[in-house]
């Protein structure tokens, strides 16, 4: 007796519907970043004058105040606006499809996209600010390692995607100029407007942190490291793309949840007619 064995057929495994959509997600965010480093290179690059200059690094154009004897101020009423929190980081990409699950760096994220409605900030300013403000959350964080992934996750994506397409127009909605002599009571105003609102009981700070941030420069490091203190000042908002993907989203999983639930009807009707059938087989007249 000769025993042939036959290979086993292999049962194909069965992903779920968040499986599917983790993959679509990180293939979408791989293609994100790719574009963005396509574009980001393609890019012109600016001196501090706003000029061409094939030899620097890329420069976002800076407000600039043509007529003598002006300064670059903030307008008096402040609008900090963060589209999408760290979900909207990306700027002309692919957006991260509603998966940002490390909720405790969205303050810094907002952070981030209220820097570029800070008149006098550069960049790097806020590169360097948003970079800070991730590691220190991610040193005190429960779950540290995680906190660090996704942290590193969101310097690479700012690092690819042209900020100075959200930056200049930031700084252009942001910045106004005024004769020399207005300009620092301008940012005592602007100060006090800040601490009285929230934090009243330091308003003693005002005169002296305007003597200290008397450079527009100055100025806005200071606006931008107290708004990363007092996250209230920004407006949140949700990115629009952002809100797409996560209606499409939605949808699919509720294309998904009654397809399972026609599919499980149509099974019971199959199990009663075959029951049915049996209970006819069994009653036969001969």
């Amino acid at each position: 007796v000769v025993l042939i064995k036959f290979p086993k057929k292999k049962k194909k495994t069965l992903h779920t519907y968040e499986d599917v959509m983790e993959r679509r997600r990180l293939f979408l965010v791989g293609l994100g970043l790719m574009m963005m480093f396509v574009v980001g290179k393609a890019q012109f690059n600016f001196d501090e004058n706003g000029g061409f200059n094939p030899n620097r690094p890329k420069f976002c154009r800076p407000y600039i105040c043509r007529k003598e004897d002006t300064e670059v101020v903030p307008k008096r009423q402040l609008k900090l606006i963060s589209q999408g929190s760290c979900s909207g980081l990306s700027s002309g990409g692919i957006s991260m499809m509603g998966q940002n699950k490390d909720k405790e760096l969205d303050s810094c994220c907002d952070a981030r996209h209220a820097c570029n409605n800070i008149c006098g900030t550069s960049l790097k300013m806020c590169e360097d600010i948003f970079e800070s403000c991730l590691n220190a959350t991610c040193a005190t964080s429960i779950n540290s390692d995680e906190c660090s992934k996704n942290a590193n996750m969101y310097k690479l994506i700012g690092s690819l995607s042209d900020g100075c397409k959200k930056h200049e127009p930031g700084q252009d909605m942001a910045c106004e100029c005024l004769p020399s002599e207005k300009a620092q009571r301008r940012r005592t105003q602007i100060l006090s407007d800040i601490y009285k609102k929230y934090s009243p009981d330091s308003i003693e700070k005002v005169q002296s942190l305007t003597e200290k941030a008397n450079t527009p420069k100055k100025f806005a490091n200071l606006l931008a490291r107290l708004v990363t203190k007092f996250p209230s000042m920004i407006q949140v908002q949700v990115d629009p793309q952002q809100a797409y993907f996560e209606n499409l989203m939605k949808q699919s999983k509720a294309e998904a949840a009654a397809s399972s639930s026609n599919n499980k009807e149509d099974n019971v009707v199959v199990d009663e007619i075959v029951d049915g059938l049996e209970d006819e087989e069994d009653h036969i007249e001969l």
